[in-house]
């Protein structure tokens, strides 16, 4: 089939005709059919949130506190607003918050999520994704995701806390220009189960379900997901070769979660086995898949040792299994069962007397076997003070201090001012530093073709934010400017063998604005832009792979309890950087492009009148409704321009039962 061309022009079309008229109309049409019913819900029944509910977060300083204090820029995502915009998996949800974008190559599709313009390499190794506040970390190449992505159990999820800007102080190596952080339920006072089934384009199939609930003293939840799907397929697109085949999107696998806590033992553990269509390791046809098995466990025993004073104990194991089939064979073979094993001690000191404190000291003993053979530990300790001088002013100091096998330590720091305006308004000025120690491939990968430097210093990243927060019973809304000098980038020297080397400095500079607005009792609305511009130490301008513009809006309509129905569309401009040393006749152009979504949710027993159904809704998703071609550069080989990035207009129809 022939890459079909994207309709309308370059994206110059106003944001209210692209968002407020398709979805007036389309809301007014639906409700209008269904016909009203009056108020029968309240306001927070039909939202299931509050504002303070939605700026509560816990991933900034590992424990809860409003995130108007906590000394970072956050973004938090409840799990009813990801009910209410009916997405199947995370990388739909990341793709509609301020400064992400997920992007991805030929041999790891959606593998890489782009925070604040970090964007030099198809590996997703300048955030790190957390469950629970643990660590999701695979210590082969640190890291892949595309299976969390693409198959993490959406059912499980509570909320999910999104830092934009550095998080090493308290996370360590990878939390570089954000951390995301899933936090999933716990297990509630009476047992309630789940059910979800789905049928739509590209012989799509999906199956989750999720229980959770406590016994005597015991919390539970586990939930599984399983997605199978042949995915779109873009024909007539060239590899590096210069051959023209059929460039698949296909995925299918089953993610599991399991969460469980009695007293002070706490036991995370997630399992994955997953397949996605690739396109080879240097970009050939025929296509393949890439195989991920992952294991991740987390064992935690909190210990109370006075009214204030907390200790935690941590014992989290990583385990990732890669299979890639390549034709030849890749130049850079990758530890085929790469683990870790962090051991990590916390003490906590709850606020009181206007003063908070957290330290700890980790260790990550990291190994591989395989093609690429390695035994490390790394080590690091860690602290943070915040200090309130008055009701209205927080002072924040804290560091950690990072020690690699192999080289000298450095040392990461976080201040900040956090002051309370007034009722309704707060400012933040912070300034924190971040490190990504290189991976282990990148140390001591050992072949004809490429060779690991054991001495490569930490990436580093120093950043500076000016917040403004406000905050009334129906509107949030915050504006922040940010700039990140990036330092010792870890890259390649060409030649025979291929070297690593720390070299070469980048800084960012942006700005990011984001709000929600509870309208009324039926009508909620958000939104957010940001913009970034960044420059190499030589003067070059944006030398990453990352659009400068983003523009995100959505709005729910909620009018009765039968209907409740959402459109939100994505605006990413052109990534910056493209690759023109290429041949003319190659792929389409990346360009700007809108990604937006329709959904519509019925509760069944309203609908037919029957309440027997009224724990079951049937749920409509359109995904791309513009029917976009989007196409993005490609990263990993740069021989081609540009590879296909999302698939076209696609449908979900599903149905769901809560018991």
């Amino acid at each position: 089939m022939t890459v079909k061309k994207k309709i309308g022009s370059k994206v110059h079309h106003t944001l209210t005709s692209y968002v407020i008229f398709p979805a007036l109309s389309t809301f007014c049409f639906i409700a209008n059919a269904l016909g009203a019913q009056g108020d029968s819900y309240t306001h927070e029944e039909l939202f299931d949130l509050s504002l303070e509910e939605l700026l509560t977060v816990t991933i900034v300083s590992k424990r809860k506190e409003d995130s108007n204090e906590a000394p970072a820029v956050v973004s938090i995502i409840t799990a009813e607003e990801i009910k209410q915009s009916g997405y199947k998996n995370l990388r739909d949800i990341l793709n509609r918050q301020a400064h992400i974008q997920i992007v991805g190559s030929n041999l790891f599709p959606h593998n890489k999520a782009t925070i604040r313009g970090v964007n030099a390499s198809h590996i997703d190794n300048n955030v790190l994704l957390n469950i629970n506040g643990r660590p999701l970390r695979e210590p082969g190449t640190s890291s892949m995701n595309l299976d969390i992505y693409n198959f993490f159990p959406v059912s499980a999820i509570k909320q999910i806390e999104i830092v934009r800007g550095p998080g090493s102080v308290l996370y360590g190596t990878n939390a570089f220009s954000g951390v995301i952080n899933i936090v999933t339920h716990e297990g509630d006072d009476s047992w309630k189960s789940q059910l979800r089934l789905g049928a739509g384009s590209f012989d799509t199939n999906l199956i989750e379900a999720q229980i959770n609930g406590t016994f005597k003293q015991t919390k539970f939840l586990s939930a599984i997901y399983h997605f199978d799907s042949k995915g779109d397929a873009f024909s007539d697109i060239v590899d590096i070769f210069g051959q023209r085949g059929t460039y698949p999107m296909g995925k299918s696998g089953t993610q599991a979660f399991f969460y469980t806590q009695h007293k002070g033992l706490t036991l995370n553990a997630l399992y994955s086995d997953t397949r996605t269509d690739n396109v080879r390791s240097i970009f050939s046809y025929p296509s393949t898949e890439a195989e991920i098995e992952r294991y991740f466990v987390d064992f935690q025993y909190s210990h109370s040792l006075s009214t204030h004073w907390r200790i935690d104990s941590n014992i989290t194991f990583n385990k990732q299994h890669v299979k890639l089939e390549t034709t030849p064979e890749p130049a850079s073979p990758r530890p085929s069962t790469p683990e870790s094993h962090i051991y990590e001690v916390t003490l906590h000191r709850t606020p009181n007397n206007n003063l908070g404190f957290i330290a700890g000291i980790r260790a990550e003993h990291m190994n591989g076997k395989g093609d690429n053979n390695f035994s490390i530990t790394d080590k690091s300790i860690y602290f943070q003070l915040d200090y309130r001088f008055s009701p209205d002013t927080k002072v924040i100091v804290g560091g950690q201090y990072n020690k690699p096998d192999s080289v000298d330590g450095d040392f990461s720091p976080r201040l900040g001012l956090i002051k309370r305006l007034n009722a309704k308004w707060h400012a933040k000025l912070m300034y924190s530093a971040a490190f990504r120690n290189a991976s282990a491939l990148e140390r001591f990968i050992d072949v004809p073709s490429l060779s690991g430097n054991p001495l490569l210093l930490p990436e580093t990243i120093d950043t500076v934010d000016a917040q403004l927060v406000y905050r009334s019973t129906s509107l949030f809304g915050s504006f922040n400017l940010f700039n990140s000098k990036q330092k010792d980038i870890v890259s390649r020297v060409f030649g025979a063998p291929i070297r690593f080397i720390n070299g070469g400095e980048i800084t960012y500079r942006g700005f990011e604005l984001e709000g929600n607005w509870r309208i009324n009792t039926h009508w909620k609305a958000t939104a957010n832009a940001s913009y970034q511009t960044n420059q190499s130490e030589s003067g070059d301008t944006d030398v990453t792979y990352a659009p400068n513009r983003m523009v995100k809006a959505g709005v729910i309509y909620t009018p009765n309890e039968t209907l409740s129905t959402s459109f939100y569309t994505n605006y990413f401009s052109a990534s910056t950087l493209q690759n023109q040393a290429v041949p003319e006749l190659q792929n389409p152009a990346p360009e700007d492009y809108h990604l937006a979504t329709l959904n519509v949710t019925l509760n069944l027993g309203s609908l037919l009148k029957r309440p027997a159904l009224n724990p079951f809704t049937l749920n409509v998703l359109v995904d791309n409704v513009f029917n976009e071609s989007i196409f993005f550069p490609s990263i990993n080989r740069t021989e081609v321009n540009s590879l296909p990035h999302h698939s076209r207009r696609n449908v979900l129809i599903s149905v769901e039962g809560r018991f």
